[in-house]
């Protein structure tokens, strides 16, 4: 199996992309520099955030040394910027009531345990 930074290479030769090492480079940087914009938007103005878990299972036909059946998860994150709102602004009844709750079951061993009348 190839690895990534040789397909990159090869297709830096032929013209068609950047280094692995130069698209390394700037991803890292393009990361960067959306940091700072979050930590300057935060600062600045009301905002909320979205997070999910993801679970992704990965299956191949045929197992073999390199190639293995494995599972990928991570969480994902999304923020986004609230314009017009106050910090503080948006008061706690916006947020929906929770309709579910854990069943508050009020036995002990005496309800489970009956002994035989004769």
């Amino acid at each position: 199996m190839e690895h990534p930074a040789t397909q990159f290479d090869v297709l830096n030769h032929a013209g068609f992309t950047l280094s692995y090492t130069a698209a390394v480079r700037k991803i890292k940087a393009l990361g960067q520099e959306r940091l700072l914009e979050i930590i300057g938007l935060t600062g600045t103005r009301a905002f909320m955030i979205i997070w999910d878990n993801l679970n992704i299972a990965f299956r191949v036909g045929e197992q073999r040394k390199a190639s293995k059946d494995h599972f990928d998860n991570g969480t994902t994150a999304t923020l986004i910027p609230l314009f017009d709102v106050d910090f503080g602004g948006l008061p706690l009844d916006l947020k929906p009531r929770c309709d579910s709750r854990k069943p508050i079951i009020d036995f002990d061993a005496t309800d489970i345990f009956q002994p035989f009348s004769k």
